[in-house]
């Protein structure tokens, strides 16, 4: 999961809670916003793909 602490319409303490219920990894990431994990302009971006790519690669085919 990737989430941004400045997210105002989902707060990161809601992300903490469902990534502490499902066993998910959660990577907050500083001042990253709502918006900013869908925008490849955004500093969030590599986290966001790399985190793609760490499931992509642990995909059972």
């Amino acid at each position: 999961m990737v989430h941004g602490d400045l997210d105002e319409a989902l707060p990161v303490a809601m992300a903490r809670r469902y990534a502490a219920r499902a066993g998910a990894t959660l990577h907050e990431l500083p001042g990253a916003g709502h918006f900013d994990v869908i925008d490849p302009d955004s500093a969030a971006w590599p986290v966001v793909t790399e985190a793609l790519r760490t499931v992509v690669a642990g995909a059972e085919v």
